[in-house]
């Protein structure tokens, strides 16, 4: 067993972060369940609904595996109960009694994101909190690959897993499962774990797993977030594929959840949509990884600005945001210039006048990570698009 060490980000950085967890007994976990309140069942198990001295909690009871599969199962939980972030379910407390396992968390209010997105649903989650619960997921799930050692890889990255507060405020679930299972380490993994539609095509043959398999899932996620839609769309397409269709296209309108009744900005959308076909990018060296998935989503929830330039009568457009200015034209430039604008996040911030020889610049291949924006002025769109394509 391998320990985590993580990283603290408590509000009061002084305190511990070694956890009080309440141990349960199996006739305690009989007892609590005894309503059958089910709130979910997957790959690990049944997730119910409880009250408990005065307060309500949720209690996973999980599958029954070999013994000695789960011998470090109370070791692993005191482990993962130590990974604090606000964007992470907690865990409370647990049950440990032969092949009888539990786990008990805190409870949230609003349920998961599947059944908030459900056109069952009469309200309608608005584009704005759309974006602030990817926002939330991906600043969890970022704190898993980025501030733990070694990186816990989630490997079921679904709305089912996302839990929403009173205030709609994201909280990733089922973090660590697959540690306590002894199911997880780095390279090729002996056995899939997660759900058909979210998996990662490289998890599935070779079976490669690391974190850009969670990068993946979340991906599907996001495109199941903006369009409202299941992961399978009009018969047997997969999400992935319809709405690069779209894409090709150049239409937003028809991707995006209409529901919305376009209230929404056209270039923001685009973006978002740009950064979900990366992180499911077929080859999973080209997929983003969550810190920048999370700094271009923290751009994308306030909308973007273009800036008037103080040297030029043109507008000067950010590497961050020059993107949503090709969005209308993916039809003449393709999909694949607007990700090689990332080239420029390699280099310094700089002001250059677009011209015909920034057609090389194209030509190379992306670069994604930390970047400070370069700042291109152009006299109009149309000059810009005129100039890409001539």
């Amino acid at each position: 067993m391998q320990k985590v060490r993580v990283e603290s980000n408590r509000e009061n950085d002084g305190s511990s972060i070694e956890p009080k967890l309440r141990q349960l007994t199996f006739a305690e976990v009989t007892n609590l369940i005894a309503e059958k309140r089910i709130l979910g069942e997957g790959g690990f198990g049944t997730v119910y609904h409880c009250s408990m001295n005065g307060a309500e909690v949720a209690v996973k009871v999980l599958k029954v595996f070999p013994a000695q599969e789960t011998k470090d199962f109370q070791a692993e939980v005191k482990i993962l109960a130590t990974v604090y972030h606000r964007n992470l379910t907690r865990i409370l407390g647990y049950c440990n009694e032969g092949v009888n396992k539990a786990i008990m968390f805190e409870l949230i209010e609003k349920g998961n994101l599947k059944h908030n997105l459900s056109e069952r649903n009469s309200n309608v989650l608005s584009w704005e909190l759309r974006l602030s619960i990817l926002l939330g997921t991906a600043e969890g799930l970022g704190y898993l690959h980025h501030g733990c050692n070694p990186p816990i890889i989630h490997r079921d990255i679904k709305p089912e897993n996302i839990l929403l507060t009173r205030e709609f405020e994201a909280k990733l679930a089922d973090f660590g499962l697959s540690r306590i299972f002894h199911f997880e380490s780095a390279g090729a993994s002996s056995r899939i774990v997660g759900t058909p539609g979210y998996l990662d095509p490289e998890y599935i043959h070779p079976r490669l797993l690391t974190e850009k398999v969670d990068v993946y899932s979340f991906g599907v996620v996001m495109l199941v977030v903006i369009t409202g839609r299941t992961t399978v769309v009009e018969g047997a397409t997969h999400i992935t594929q319809w709405v690069s269709e779209k894409v090709t296209n150049g239409d937003i309108r028809g991707i995006v959840d209409p529901r919305l009744e376009r209230s929404y900005n056209v270039n923001v959308a685009w973006r978002v949509v740009e950064l979900a076909m990366a992180c499911v990018s077929s080859n999973s060296s080209s997929r983003p990884n969550m810190s920048y998935v999370v700094r271009e989503l923290k751009e994308c929830v306030p909308q973007p600005v273009i800036r008037s330039s103080n040297d030029a009568a043109g507008i000067a457009l950010t590497t961050s945001n020059i993107r949503s200015v090709f969005r209308p034209h993916t039809r003449l430039l393709g999909f694949e210039v607007c990700k090689r604008v990332g080239y420029f996040s390699s280099n310094p911030p700089r002001r250059v006048r677009y011209d015909r020889s920034l057609h090389k610049v194209f030509e190379q291949d992306p670069t994604w990570g930390d970047h400070d924006d370069g700042v291109f002025v152009i006299q109009s769109r149309h000059e810009l698009v005129d100039k890409m394509c001539s």
